[in-house]
């Protein structure tokens, strides 16, 4: 038989302050798929048991030189079938955005100012602070990560779409769009196993995507119309 509890909406079980505490257990009742622990902190935010969510949700365990070690059971303070997903899977994430551009001379020349970035037919090696640890440039045919610098993967003259992979493991493609007068950047940046702090993956990925639009789409010089908010 089903309690009352569970069958409340996990923002319904979480008390209606605003504070980080209230959020982190409303984030775990939506993230947690095992009914044991998930029921545990339904049943302490039912009962206002602030202790008890200050002790599982104050604060996230970590890496230390024996590893990642802790007692068993829920919140992100302990061992438990969703700490252990986010460990070894670490977090990811991605921004993704364009530029109108109705000028292809303009757009043929921003890729082509990025094919001879640091020189004739030498592809940029910063991206602002960021380091490009690779090129894949499925216009012309052109792959570094590759042992003969030949892409694998299906290139095409009519398009343009270049990918860099950073040193940071940042990944952002630029393209252009078949079907609308945009150019089209992906960018995504995913943390290393044991990272588990959201915020400055976040951080990060967005000072990358800034770097991306300044240094590579260089919007100003190309006079590129920014996507409306």
């Amino acid at each position: 038989m089903r309690t009352p509890s569970s069958d409340r909406s996990s923002a319904d079980m979480v008390g209606k302050g605003e504070d980080a505490l209230d959020r982190a257990a409303e984030a775990w009742l939506s993230w947690d798929k095992n009914p044991k622990t998930s029921e545990l902190v339904k049943k302490l935010v039912s009962e206002g048991s602030r202790e008890l969510l200050e002790k599982w949700f104050g604060s996230r365990m970590e890496f230390g030189t024996a590893g990642l070690r802790a007692a068993m059971g829920p919140g992100v303070s302990q061992m438990n079938d969703l700490t252990i997903i986010q460990t070894t899977q670490g977090f990811c994430r991605s921004r993704n955005s364009y530029f109108l551009c109705y000028d292809q001379t303009t757009i043929r020349n921003l890729f082509d100012n990025l094919r001879n970035y640091d020189g004739d037919s030498k592809y940029p090696k910063l991206c602002g602070k960021f380091e490009v640890k690779g090129v894949r440039d499925l216009t012309t045919g052109f792959d570094n990560n590759q042992p003969d610098n030949k892409a694998i993967l299906p290139t095409s003259k009519s398009s343009q779409m270049i990918t860099f992979t950073f040193a940071n493991g940042g990944v952002a493609t630029m393209r252009t769009s078949g079907t609308e007068p945009k150019i089209k950047y992906y960018a995504e940046l995913c943390a290393a196993p044991g990272n588990s702090d959201y915020n400055q993956l976040k951080k990060e990925l967005n000072d990358l995507a800034d770097a991306i639009e300044q240094h590579f789409f260089q919007p100003e010089k190309n006079k590129l119309q920014s996507k409306a908010d």
